[in-house]
């Protein structure tokens, strides 16, 4: 008699959760409303995303305004580069008085401010990987930083690399591949301490792009469209995204606590569905603003963003406008119900796979 296989690769994937299927099992059938729909069918399944992001948001400690769902991990992670060097190029333009942008060469090129750098560690995703690389195609430059042998990243070159250019550091929680913890509230307190002594030279002076000769000087104590003074905005950068994937099953990522701008989670990895994840993005938040249209009257519009990220799906304007498209509510239910599961039991399973570790090494 054949023995029953034995699956050893949930790094790779989990299966479902019998409770999360049960979850989701509703949406697929009776509750098949669009969220987006303002009749009672699409009421019922924008509850149901609402209470999902609220679940999560408790999971992380945030705001439920700060939980960005995607198709997948790694479209949060693209979110996250791509976003932030579009958000931060796009401001840059701004203040240069030469309004929206977007990311491109000719649009990296042409900047009077910078030419941007991204910072990731060698052993992170090739999600995060592979778009550093094709963000450097398109003008930006790219530092990756190396690892030692058991996978730790190299703090005293991360931190020689990170300068008033840098955009973005993107470093990984946990690796997928040998396991390895990164030391995340450690970074992110240096890059707290750094942005917190940033030279104010950004209010007086430019940092010039030499292949850009037309440029000016910005008023600092001008608001932008994103409600912050451009005095704040240089001691924004760098922000810090984590990919913590494969860490939230098994290490609190409490956002707070770790000091994260960005961080990425999946479904799949904690026994939810495929085809969902989500970006947590500090300070996306919902802003009352009133704008003069062009037939000179008022609209007063709420409107949910980031101030540093800016999509790279656009559309329809769901998720706060970051992530255009009609939401997944099925998998997002289960992805919720994933969550309240993988919280409740991490402590025991923790101790769990570590006896299991034990065993196998002392057999």
């Amino acid at each position: 008699m054949p023995h029953a296989k034995i699956y050893l690769d949930y790094a790779a994937t989990t299966s479902v959760d019998r409770k999360v299927l049960r979850a989701m099992q509703p949406y697929f059938g009776a509750k098949f409303g669009n969220a987006g729909s303002l009749h009672s069918f699409g009421q019922e399944t924008i509850a149901a995303l609402d209470a999902s992001r609220e679940t999560i948001a408790k999971a992380i400690n945030a705001d439920f305004r700060e939980i960005i769902f995607t198709g997948s991990a790694t479209e949060a992670n693209n979110l996250a580069l791509r976003g932030a060097l579009s958000g931060i190029m796009n401001n840059e333009l701004r203040m240069a008085g030469r309004g929206n942008g977007g990311v491109g060469n000719s649009f990296i090129h042409h900047s009077p401010f910078i030419i941007p750098k991204i910072i990731v560690s060698a052993i992170e995703h090739e999600s995060v990987l592979e778009t550093a690389r094709d963000m450097e195609k398109e003008g930006a430059e790219v530092v990756v930083i190396s690892v030692d042998k058991r996978g730790l990243i190299d703090m005293k070159k991360l931190r020689a690399a990170i300068d008033e250019r840098t955009v973005l550091v993107s470093v990984m929680y946990a690796n997928n591949e040998i396991g390895t913890v990164e030391p995340i509230s450690e970074i992110s307190k240096y890059l707290r301490d750094f942005r917190s002594t940033k030279s104010e030279a950004r209010n007086t002076k430019q940092i010039q792009n030499p292949n850009f000769k037309d440029s000016r000087r910005f008023n600092p104590d001008i608001v932008s469209d994103f409600g912050f003074r451009y005095s704040d905005f240089g001691t924004a950068y760098p922000l810090f995204h984590v990919d913590a994937v494969q860490a939230f099953q098994f290490l609190d990522c409490n956002a707070d606590a770790l000091g994260v701008d960005l961080m990425t989670l999946s479904a799949h990895k904690i026994y939810g569905p495929k085809g969902v994840g989500a970006l947590y993005v500090r300070g996306a938040r919902k802003n009352h603003e009133s704008r003069i249209m062009n037939n000179g009257q008022s609209d007063s519009s709420i409107i949910h963003h980031s101030p540093f990220i800016l999509p790279i799906i656009t559309g329809g304007g769901q998720e706060f406008g970051l992530r255009s498209g009609t939401e997944n509510i099925p998998s997002i239910v289960g992805f919720a119900r994933a969550v309240e599961l993988v919280s409740a039991r991490r402590k025991r399973e923790n101790e769990r796979i570590w006896a299991l570790g034990r065993y196998y090494i002392d057999e």
